[in-house]
């Protein structure tokens, strides 16, 4: 198991607009942890697939998905996007989409995160 946190650079009130704290399991590559989405915080799971862990692959790209799963009417979140963890400092491109079941407000919104993940994780 490896620890992913990874957030979006902060403005100037020092507020993130997505952060992404994650526990990944090197063996299935499944993902679960939380996602916060402007302020709202998200229950997630998900898949990521390593660059080299087999021939042919040649990027580490990863799915998200989850919900606010303690509203009565859930706010739901869909990410995707690509890994660069063997640089420093170790980077998400992530492109984000939520909808709130109480309004249908979408909300589009592509970052790159900085953060890390433990050093002997060579999923770069």
């Amino acid at each position: 198991m490896s620890s992913w946190n990874f957030k979006s650079k902060p403005d100037a009130g020092g507020n993130s607009e997505i952060q992404v704290i994650a526990s990944e399991d090197d063996m299935s590559g499944a993902i679960s942890g939380s996602a916060i989405f402007r302020g709202v915080t998200f229950s997630i799971s998900g898949q990521w697939v390593a660059k080299g862990s087999v021939p042919g692959r040649n990027d580490s790209v990863f799915w998200l998905g989850g919900s606010t799963t303690t509203d009565p009417a859930p706010t739901l979140f869909s990410a995707i996007g690509e890994l660069n963890i063997g640089v420093s400092p170790q980077t998400m491109t992530i492109n984000v989409t939520s909808i709130g079941s109480a309004d249908g407000r979408v909300m589009v919104h592509s970052d790159t995160l900085v953060g890390s993940v433990p050093p002997d994780d060579d999923g770069d």
